[in-house]
């Protein structure tokens, strides 16, 4: 059995067979009532731990953060303190000025996270193949190769950025899955999206829906041409 980690943005906990198949999925926000909840979802996973399962853990997947920093490792450690300024959930950056204990060490930012969650839920450690950190953009693809239809059938991930891209385009066959194009988070539709958000006064990150509700009380107008200007399409790929 597989324990899959979201410790971004939307932060969430689930478990699977080692075939893929859902048994218990949970937000955090579902149990911190904090909407977006960002960080480690120290909640969920007792949650989830807590259940009556017969089966064991037999690794921790965490579906993002590859190329994770010791700056973003020091946000969330630091929401964990208790300090009223960076409350947990929030993902809001403790600097300048942090002080926490962790600036003097020789962990990477990696392993500062799974010792994190280590200590939160002690049972984790005899879990035998320890933890797998994978890219953003394969986890997407991951969970849609649950939905294909058919041992033919394209794969795309499109968001704002996660490890330094913006999307990731693969082909599922009986043999496995191809890869045909990574996006670069330069090109991203998501980050484009989020800049009309901001532009309409809007919050980027957070009322993009809004957006999308409104423009069907639009309509044509200049702005639409100004902005195809700016995006094309090479060998399937979009450019910015």
């Amino acid at each position: 059995m597989i324990l899959g980690l979201n410790i971004s943005h939307d932060a969430s906990a689930a478990l699977t067979t080692n075939s893929g198949q859902v048994i218990a999925a949970i937000a955090e926000e579902r149990i911190s009532r904090k909407k977006n909840h960002s960080g480690i979802p120290r909640k969920a996973i007792k949650s989830l731990l807590d259940l009556d399962i017969s089966e064991s853990i037999d690794q921790v997947v965490i579906g993002s953060n590859m190329d994770l920093q010791l700056i973003d490792a020091y946000q969330m450690l630091a929401s964990l303190e208790g300090n009223p300024s960076t409350p947990e959930g929030f993902g809001k950056n403790p600097f300048p000025g942090y002080s926490g204990k962790l600036k003097n060490h020789n962990k990477s930012a990696h392993r500062l996270i799974e010792e994190t969650i280590l200590s939160n839920s002690p049972q984790l450690a005899s879990v035998q193949n320890g933890f797998e950190w994978i890219k953003h953009h394969d986890s997407h693809l991951g969970c849609a190769i649950g939905a294909a239809k058919s041992e033919n059938t394209l794969l795309i991930s499109l968001d704002a950025i996660g490890d330094g891209e913006s999307g990731a385009i693969s082909h599922l066959t009986g043999r496995g899955t191809e890869e045909l194009a990574r996006i670069s988070s330069l090109d991203s539709l998501g980050l484009l999206y989020s800049a009309v958000t901001a532009r309409y006064n809007f919050t980027p990150g957070y009322h993009e829906g809004k957006i999308t509700g409104l423009a069907a009380f639009g309509g044509y107008s200049q702005a639409v041409d100004t902005l195809l200007q700016h995006v094309i399409v090479e060998n399937g790929v979009p450019r910015i």
